[in-house]
């Protein structure tokens, strides 16, 4: 699951969650609800974290 993978890869490469959201112009919160699976992101940030390569 997305949901999963986004927690691995992040904690793999030692980012916080406040360190992501801030790179790709999103509150901490919005992120953290991405890893909680309550919310699901829109294409394009999913987009922006592989190209930016976030995670």
């Amino acid at each position: 699951m997305l949901k999963d993978n986004l927690v691995m890869l992040r904690i793999i490469h030692g980012y916080s969650q406040e360190a992501i959201a801030e790179k790709i112009g999103i509150s901490r919160q919005a992120y953290a609800k991405w890893e909680t699976g309550a919310t699901i992101p829109e294409f394009a940030f999913i987009i922006s974290i592989g190209v930016r390569g976030m995670v």
